[in-house]
């Protein structure tokens, strides 16, 4: 069973104890949420039965999801409108409410599938008038699944590119839309798994065998105690998840909040390897992403001749390593592997073949 929340944050929710509330209170629950803003209203209930004929044709995209949250998802479906149309927000938003329901439905199916899509633009005529009209099409995109130097490097360099040349959003032929649109690849797919509350298969069994090594886990302020949890649900209970998940969803960023899920499906690798000893007091799940973004901006210092045009946030996460793929010498599960390692350090390095679904 899905839950679904209007809110991208909130509690307001479409169901009440496991089942569906009836049409009248569904109804009221929208416009409730929404008060004087009818167009969203309409649209979240337009999104609402895309999502239902998702879920009887095809079930299986929606493995290891528990809550959609439906302001979240249009709040991504214009970012996405916006990105491949270049506009600002409230063009992306009017973009957004003018598209066709058939449009609509396609936009909404390939963002739950994770697949990326691109614009065209087509020149035509009327009255020996010559215009262009701007079509979105949508199409999968292959990704990187591995980060290396070469990566990086070619990363730098679209960025130089983009940086001295004025690029107008007609201009660009469609090959360099294509190779535009492979910069931001993985962070846009982190920030869409986020935003849909998707997780890795086995992602709560991990969670409760870290729970039973340590204190507690934290991210920022919010910490999930292993005691009582772990003593009152049981390790394949949908409430034990749907309390990990409500813990995952007080972080505001979607792609941050999956950063969070990767590097726990990396401390429970590495738990399932040691021999059992505790993992401490509290493990503070925040700290070791910080850390393994500050090891990759060492490793990219010493891999890169000329890093002058690699992003370097102090106090943030790279934009960068968002950007990079799981897999590789810079992917991110190295980076989770040694940061883990260096804060607990009886767990064993995992081998270099040793893989770690994430994504």
């Amino acid at each position: 069973m899905l839950w679904i929340s209007l809110k991208t944050r909130g509690v307001i929710t479409c169901c009440d104890n496991y089942r569906p509330l009836p049409p009248e209170d569904l109804k009221s629950t929208i416009y409730g949420t929404y008060g004087e803003d009818v167009s969203n209203a309409v649209l979240t209930q337009e999104i609402l039965m895309y999502l239902a004929m998702f879920i009887r044709s095809t079930p299986s995209m929606f493995l290891e999801m528990l809550t959609l949250r439906i302001g979240l998802i249009i709040r991504v479906m214009t970012a996405e409108l916006g990105r491949v149309l270049h506009c600002s927000g409230d063009n992306a938003t009017e973009q957004l409410m003018n598209l066709r329901p058939s449009q609509m439905k396609r936009l909404l199916y390939h963002i739950i599938n994770g697949e990326d899509f691109v614009e065209k633009s087509e020149s035509s005529g009327q009255d020996g008038r010559p215009f262009r009209r701007r079509l979105v099409t949508i199409h999968p995109l292959k990704r990187r699944d591995t980060a290396g130097i070469a990566q990086l490097k070619e990363r730098a360099k679209h960025r130089r590119a983009t940086r001295t040349e004025t690029v107008t959003s007609d201009s660009g032929s469609d090959d360099e839309s294509h190779t535009a649109s492979l910069h931001g690849q993985w962070i846009r797919r982190r920030r869409l798994d986020g935003a849909l509350n998707r997780v890795p298969i086995g992602f709560y069994r991990n969670v409760w065998r870290i729970l039973q090594r340590c204190r507690g886990l934290k991210l920022e302020k919010y910490i999930l105690y292993s005691h009582p949890t772990i003593e009152e649900m049981t390790e394949g209970e949908l409430k034990f998840a749907l309390t990990v998940e409500s813990w995952l969803n007080r972080l505001p960023q979607p792609e941050y909040r999956q950063l969070m899920v990767e590097t726990l499906m990396v401390v429970g690798m590495l738990v399932d390897a040691d021999s059992g000893q505790s993992l401490g007091d509290i493990l503070s799940i925040d700290s070791l992403v910080y850390d393994a973004n500050k090891l990759f901006l060492e490793s990219v210092d010493v891999g890169m001749n000329d890093s002058a045009d690699f992003v370097h946030n102090d106090g943030t996460i790279s934009e960068d390593f968002y950007d990079s793929a799981p897999s590789g010498r810079y992917g991110t599960m190295s980076f989770f592997t040694q940061a883990v390692v260096n804060s607990v350090q009886h767990l064993p390095r995992l081998a270099p073949s040793a893989e770690c679904r994430v994504s």
